[in-house]
């Protein structure tokens, strides 16, 4: 079991560390899910890694407000652009009822879940915050170094959903040459 606390914040906590590029992925709050399939251009996938119930970490817990330990339906993905896994996502969803969509997972399937969270504005979505992710929180696949991860919280009435993404090491450097490329294209 891990048990370091994480270090999650806001900007005015991190902004001295971030790169500009980091910045801009780190604190848009427009549908990552969008912005990914523009960045692939359309060569976007999402591989569903697990989605069960299990024991969510005090962080987790204490961000959505419940005791802890908690038990609580888990979904872990992958979102892939080109062919290259760029975010490990953790998403956590509480219900209380069923009168804002449903049960979000029996509903989503294998789409993003941004697709349904960034629909018609039906939910209200908490300030972003961001931390070093730790390797070992991560599955054996994707386990890296130095991550920087996100997480918020929507919220529509009788639903919570807390979504933590973490910023895998093929974005950055497709990020980073495609600006590149954007860059020399404008010197010819």
């Amino acid at each position: 079991m891990y048990h370091k606390k994480l270090c999650w914040a806001d900007h005015s906590r991190w902004k001295s560390r971030l790169s500009t590029h980091e910045d801009e992925w780190l604190f848009n709050s427009e549908s990552l899910t969008k912005r990914l399939i523009r960045l692939s251009q359309n060569q976007f996938s999402l591989k569903r890694l697990s989605e069960q119930k299990q024991k969510i970490r005090e962080d987790e817990c204490g961000i959505l407000e419940v005791g802890y330990p908690s038990l609580k339906q888990v979904r872990q993905v992958v979102l892939e652009g080109q062919g290259q896994a760029w975010i490990y996502a953790r998403s956590i969803i509480l219900s209380k009822g069923e009168d804002c969509r449903g049960n979000l997972f029996q509903a989503i399937g294998n789409k993003p879940l941004g697709s349904v969270l960034f629909q018609k504005d039906v939910f209200e979505r908490s300030k972003i915050e961001i931390t070093k992710y730790p390797r070992e929180l991560l599955p054996i696949d994707y386990r890296h170094v130095d991550l920087w991860a996100r997480r918020s919280v929507f919220i529509c009435s009788s639903q919570s959903v807390l979504v933590q993404e973490v910023f895998l090491p093929d974005l950055w450097k497709h990020i980073v040459n495609k600006k590149k490329q954007v860059y020399n294209n404008h010197l010819l």
